[in-house]
């Protein structure tokens, strides 16, 4: 594949700079500002990056961005692609999902571990059909399970279909993405695990349980206490999670 591009991504001047090498990437607004309460940002504290949100943490020598919200594969590809030219080299994806199977219920909180691509982005990047299994850090994934067992939260596993259509999730696909081993469905993983291979960075993700297609039909928790509890859960394994990574990078 030709990697050469007429339009590339660049950061001021330079083509590249070290700077912060975490990224949290929340694909939803109430998941933005539930992180940056987290991590002590105003909400206010941002700057505007590609039609999403940035906060930037941490010291010159180490430190995190939060971005976001986004929706799809392609604005969820062009926001990576800006971070990792910014420095960013561990990712991790933070979004919604909706269950494909009686493993997963409303409110469940799962490290996914890899994405059948079912959107056009991954393609640009190398992915050429929908059956291989895009595959997620195994370090980051064994970080985050590692901050889930701090807070005594459950570990999940499972993989996900990634679709570019909301409203083409017939059951025949459905079925079809079940069959080949996904628990779980959202719009933007795959792409983002194509730009994270073609770049030669780590990313892995946090998926929340919003809805469920598992019957054929469609039953949404939104409004759900096992949601609303699954939000700020999510909230408190990414905080975790960056301050751990801060220690490690520090060598402690």
């Amino acid at each position: 594949m030709n990697r050469q591009a007429v339009i590339n991504p660049v950061y001021g001047k330079e083509k590249s700079r070290t700077g912060p090498t975490i990224g949290v990437m929340a694909a939803t607004q109430p998941d933005v500002n539930a992180l940056a309460d987290s991590m002590g940002f105003a909400r206010d504290d941002y700057r505007d990056f590609f039609s999403a949100r940035m906060y930037q943490g941490g010291s010159d020598d180490h430190g995190f961005f939060i971005v976001g919200p986004f929706i799809g594969a392609p604005h969820a590809a062009i926001l990576l692609e800006n971070l990792v030219v910014r420095g960013v080299d561990r990712i991790v994806f933070v979004g919604w999902c909706g269950s494909l199977c009686d493993r997963l219920a409303i409110g469940d909180v799962l490290i996914a571990s890899g994405a059948y691509s079912d959107e056009g982005t991954a393609r640009h990047y190398g992915v050429s059909d929908s059956q291989t299994l895009l595959e997620t850090s195994k370090e980051l994934d064994g970080c985050l399970a590692s901050s889930m067992n701090h807070l005594g939260l459950p570990v999940l596993s499972a993989q996900v279909w990634t679709t570019d259509a909301l409203y083409r999730e017939t059951p025949e696909k459905i079925i079809h993405f079940r069959d080949q081993g996904a628990w779980a469905v959202e719009m933007e993983l795959s792409a983002l695990l194509a730009v994270a291979a073609f770049r030669g960075v780590a990313l892995s993700s946090v998926l929340l349980v919003s809805d469920s297609v598992e019957s054929l039909t469609w039953q949404p928790g939104f409004k759900d206490s096992r949601f609303k509890t699954g939000r700020k859960n999510i909230a408190a394994i990414m905080k975790n999670f960056v301050e751990k990574m801060g220690r490690t990078d520090h060598g402690s």
